[in-house]
């Protein structure tokens, strides 16, 4: 497994991170299952509190 530059984190969780940042305030999300589901929830609790969840 790769370490991710050796910062401490895992390729999948540089992912859910990166895909949160990429999430807004009033965006419409899909939510899928595992790291779509808690990028959406990352942004909606640190920096996109009017996101608009939907699960698949």
């Amino acid at each position: 497994m790769s370490d991710a530059g050796n910062q401490g984190f895992t390729p999948n969780e540089m992912m859910t991170i990166a895909a949160s940042r990429a999430l807004k305030s009033n965006d419409v999300c899909f939510v899928g299952i595992g790291a779509p589901s808690a990028a959406c929830n990352v942004a909606r609790l640190t920096h996109a509190p009017d996101i608009t969840l939907i699960y698949e």
